[in-house]
């Protein structure tokens, strides 16, 4: 079956939490129910796919993650990929997502592709985690800036390769299509 925004798989995660012996909002409550309220929140951001870290962990020693500033939880979550494209894909490799989920006001939650600080990739390293990141040296076979290398050569007149690599190396995996889009337009705008 093929899921949409309007036509989600079903939140496990929810679920789980719904089921829980415990009194919401209790201690007891979120030492055993944070991290699947956190993955639940996210699924509902629109990430169906399988999480397998939040980093931190969240604990009451950072206050399960809460920024009673800003209303919200924020960290990251961890996620293994197979056959990941670059030179550490000899099977899989770990990718991070930034997530910031709000409990009051009318800010939306969301999640994005985003590179933990490097002490989270060290921590990672240490258990033999490869935690890929988006570096020009690692991501340069990326199938989006393959895609868009490959769309220069036909543009009336020809784009050279290296402003696609440009846009890659100041974006992200989520921005850079639109991005290059704007570009692209632009240099066919002016021709």
């Amino acid at each position: 079956m093929s899921y949409t925004k309007k036509n989600p798989p079903p939140n496990q995660w929810a679920n789980l939490v719904a089921q829980s012996i415990h009194q919401p909002g209790t201690i007891d409550w979120l030492d055993s129910n944070i991290e699947n309220w956190l993955r639940a929140e996210i699924h509902a951001c629109g990430y169906w796919g399988q999480i397998d870290h939040i980093f931190p962990e969240p604990c009451p020693d950072n206050r399960w993650l809460y920024d009673e500033d800003t209303h919200s939880f924020t960290g990251y979550f961890i996620t293994q990929y197979e056959n990941l494209y670059g030179f550490w894909s000899h099977s899989f490799a770990y990718r991070s997502h930034f997530f910031q989920i709000f409990t009051s006001g009318n800010q939306r939650s969301y999640y994005t592709a985003g590179d933990p600080p490097q002490f989270v990739v060290d921590i990672f390293a240490k258990q033999g985690k490869e935690i890929a990141t988006w570096d020009t040296v690692v991501s340069k076979d990326h199938p989006l800036l393959q895609k868009a290398k490959a769309e220069c050569a036909t543009l009336n007149p020809p784009l050279h390769k290296s402003i696609a690599t440009k846009i890659w190396n100041k974006s992200t995996p989520d921005t850079f299509p639109a991005e290059w889009e704007a570009r692209k337009q632009k240099h066919l705008n002016q021709h």
